[in-house]
């Protein structure tokens, strides 16, 4: 692997070379260097199956379908649809690991999204929206869908993302008694795990005398999105490291932690 650096910027490149035939394997510059979602890796983000062409494509017709105005297909109504089923363009090209490309498709939506905004705010125009649908036939395709979502999981899971583990880490923070701001595990305490692919660990041990996997920015988020994760993580726990939730046994006093922490 060969990595180039620029002064205060830091690394700007980032190369791996096959030491059999000296090609170049991958190459990233700029923000894919920092940060490998950007990559274009298959399932990064939503996983395998739900970014299947087929399965996003079908969930983007039921959207329309159930909410669209089908008795004035030329209403501002279905424009609005159409507009924010437009960001899946957007998406597309971030999958591919074309962020060059997929950031400013992201613009035309949000301008529309503002100015639609105003337009409501200002010329305060409009009437209540009506689905088309009994309410029936809506409440019957959530329950459809919600558990079409979960079998998706189910058939193909995926690894937890830094926000998923932000959250969990978060409400083990709020259920101590502590604020999520100032208190994520970072890398500053002494390593009690192994070393990554790039030679770095993760794993330390944290003021609470726990070894728990570091992530410093993981305190960006508000803290309702610590709050939802409370009950989950009262009931399973966290075994500190960025894996899966422990059994509800897990959960332990804080001296109880600290003492096989220490021994780990």
């Amino acid at each position: 692997m060969v990595k180039v650096w620029s002064g205060e910027a830091g690394q700007v490149a980032q190369a791996v070379v096959e030491d059999t035939t000296g090609s170049v394997a991958e190459a990233w510059t700029g923000p894919q260097v920092a940060w490998k979602m950007a990559r274009g890796r298959t399932g990064a983000f939503g996983g395998k199956t739900l970014l299947n062409p087929f399965v996003w494509i079908g969930f983007c017709l039921v959207f329309l379908v159930g909410l669209a105005d089908w008795r004035r297909p030329l209403s501002a109504r279905n424009a609005d649809l159409l507009v924010l089923l437009g960001l899946s363009v957007s998406l597309a090209f971030f999958n591919a690991g074309e962020v060059f490309t997929s950031v400013p498709l992201v613009y035309p939506v949000l301008l529309y999204v503002l100015a639609r905004g105003l337009w409501i705010g200002l010329a305060r125009t409009g009437s209540p929206l009506r689905s088309v649908w009994p309410t029936w036939v809506l409440a019957a395709a959530a329950v459809f869908l919600l558990g079409f979502r979960v079998g998706l999981n189910v058939e193909a899971p995926r690894g937890v993302i830094d926000v998923g583990l932000a959250g969990v880490v978060g409400a083990s923070r709020v259920i101590d008694g502590e604020a999520p701001y100032g208190n994520m595990p970072n890398r500053e305490g002494e390593p009690c795990g192994p070393e990554d692919s790039e030679g770095q660990v993760r794993d330390r041990i944290q003021t609470n005398g726990r070894c728990e996997a570091a992530i410093e920015r993981g305190d960006t988020y508000g803290p309702v999105s610590y709050l939802a994760y409370v009950p989950a993580t009262a009931i399973f726990g966290w075994s500190g490291k960025w894996t899966r939730s422990p059994p509800p046994t897990r959960r332990r006093s804080r001296s109880t932690c600290s003492s096989s922490s220490a021994s780990s």
